[in-house]
């Protein structure tokens, strides 16, 4: 199961712009969960919550 894994996410590795959900689906296999957060200069970080659902 793990070969499979990593072979698939060595695939996406190489692509240009992953979707994110597939990202977030690689990440929840491996038990974790994703986050995006938005950071500008002078301001303060933020988080998108439920971005991609």
């Amino acid at each position: 199961m793990l070969e499979i894994l990593g072979a698939t996410i060595a695939q996406a590795e190489k692509r240009r712009d992953p979707m994110l959900s597939t990202l977030r689906s690689y990440v929840e296999a491996m038990g974790g969960k994703l986050s995006l957060t938005v950071e500008f200069p002078d301001r303060e970080p933020v988080s998108l919550v439920g971005f991609g659902d």
